[in-house]
């Protein structure tokens, strides 16, 4: 094509791109991150305003990957299909040396790879060498297909969805088989199940253990590798409820790599719930700096925003974030929150089942639907007590936190029922207590000694000195008013 030729129409947006290939959008963004596809984004635009070229995604397919190998290297499973995995089922923890690959998606990808591989290793070496460079600590394997598999892994790690936890846990499973001393597999798997317990796709029992053993193994082949001293710390504060541990493992990680956003992410995380607000926000600050692009960084920075009353900005940005990674559940729940908070109840419901559908969480659906049936019959009032029944419902059935009737509880302003179903969640060790120092939802409880206690036995101080619950621009107290 010369200049004085007309630009041939661009294919505008994620969802026409991967129809041109028949795949989906996950699948099209995932080749844009590891295999090099040709995409433009919009100067001055975010990064989900992107576009291509026909002509540029048909040259791609011919430089060494023909349509039959993208179709192999694609999500070997489709969403929907028999062989795909139901969001209940657990992800088995792949043995160290030697693991057979039971899922047909993970044997087929790569098998896939090892294709594309051995056709043209040296240019994928180089490739991949060029584009992902190594974290400070961090040593590729020599293993292409291992190799591979870890940044695929990566990637489907950074998306922080159900699936995409899921993906990368058994990817780093590949990766390990391939080569049992890759110890950023190692690293990337215990990472994977600390995630996946977070997220609540695992259960904390499981996931946790597998976790530490992987990071343990990690530390084994490479005593410096920062990553998994990082995956340590972030096991010791919501596994472990070791404050002080998760600091020193998370500040050696950051000693070992201090370029590294990822810890400084965990720092930032971990740092707000103990009250930190100033230095949460400087360390999410800096991880933002390092990685504009982490969809995770983004919306932590939201959540500690509305940790420290910052309601309005919380809510802003997390708005914002959600638009542009709509399949993300994290931004949709904490919005739930802060929209009831602020008295916009409609939004709040909607933000509360999107966040259900997007988590795979069928608990929190039955609980927004309740909302919404008792916010059309009583307003504000009827929606807390609509929740309320649901939760009440579903956590003696042990499918909703007492942490969580708790919560709604203090916002109808019943303190006594409200210490009681506390009281409840630290006995039994429920993940969720780890935030309670920092909850807009307890703010009327900080007074009771019974809650001061509770906060101890979590393993938090019981001051509040670190930081304050006071929002600058005036708009954490309607979580002081209990809904008319």
């Amino acid at each position: 094509m010369t200049r004085d030729e007309p630009r041939e129409a661009p294919l505008n947006g994620w969802k026409e791109i991967a129809s041109f290939f028949g795949k989906d959008q996950r699948t099209a963004k995932r080749w844009e991150a590891t295999r090099g596809l040709p995409i433009h984004r919009v100067p001055g635009g975010n990064r989900a305003s992107v576009f291509a070229y026909p002509s540029e995604l048909e040259e791609w397919l011919r430089q060494g990957k023909d349509a039959d190998e993208v179709a192999t290297a694609d999500d070997p499973v489709s969403e929907g299909s028999p062989d795909a995995e139901s969001p209940t089922e657990s992800v088995e923890r792949p043995p160290a040396a030697t693991s057979t690959l039971r899922s047909r998606r993970v044997l087929f990808l790569g098998l896939a790879v090892a294709a594309l591989l051995l056709a043209t290793p040296w240019a994928y070496r180089w490739w991949f060498d060029a584009l992902h460079p190594p974290s400070v600590g961090e040593v590729l394997s020599q293993d292409l297909t291992a190799r591979e598999a870890y940044l695929a892994a990566n990637y489907e790690l950074s998306l922080r969805t159900p699936a995409g936890l899921r993906d990368a846990a058994q990817l780093y499973g590949v990766a390990i088989a391939r080569d049992p001393q890759f110890a950023a597999a190692h690293a990337g798997l215990a990472k994977a199940y600390a995630l996946l317990a977070e997220y609540k796709v695992l259960p904390a029992a499981e996931a946790y253990p597998a976790a530490r053993a992987s990071a343990r193994a990690a530390l084994e082949l490479d005593p410096r590798h920062a990553g998994a001293y990082a995956a340590l710390g972030l096991i010791a504060f919501h596994a472990d409820r070791d404050f002080a541990a998760s600091r020193r493992l998370l500040e050696r990680a950051l000693a070992l790599d201090p370029q590294s956003a990822e810890t400084l992410h965990w720092l930032a995380r971990t740092t707000v719930l103990t009250g930190d607000f100033n230095q949460a926000m400087a360390w999410i600050t800096k991880a933002q700096e390092l990685d504009a692009d982490s969809r995770a960084i983004v919306s932590s920075k939201g959540q500690i925003l509305y940790r420290a009353g910052e309601l309005k900005s919380a809510a802003r940005l997390l708005a914002q974030f959600a638009t542009t990674a709509p399949e993300y559940a994290v931004p949709h729940f904490y919005l739930a929150d802060i929209y009831l908070e602020q008295g916009r109840y409609d939004d709040a419901i909607r933000r509360g089942i999107e966040a259900a559908r997007l988590s795979e969480d069928s608990a929190l659906q039955r609980v927004y639907e309740a909302a919404h049936a008792g916010y059309h019959r009583e307003g504000g009032k009827g929606m807390l007590e609509g929740m309320l029944a649901a939760q009440i419902e579903l956590c003696r059935a042990g499918k909703v936190a007492a942490y969580r009737v708790a919560r709604t509880l203090a916002k109808l302003d019943r303190r006594e029922e409200a210490m009681a179903y506390l009281e409840q969640a630290v006995a039994s060790n429920e993940p969720e207590t780890v935030a309670m120092k920092v909850d807009p939802a307890f703010i009327r409880l900080r007074d009771d000694a019974r809650f001061a206690t509770l906060l101890v036995k979590v393993g938090h101080s019981p001051d509040f000195t670190g930081g304050s619950f006071a929002s600058v621009d005036g708009s954490v107290t309607s979580a002081t008013e209990v809904p008319r």
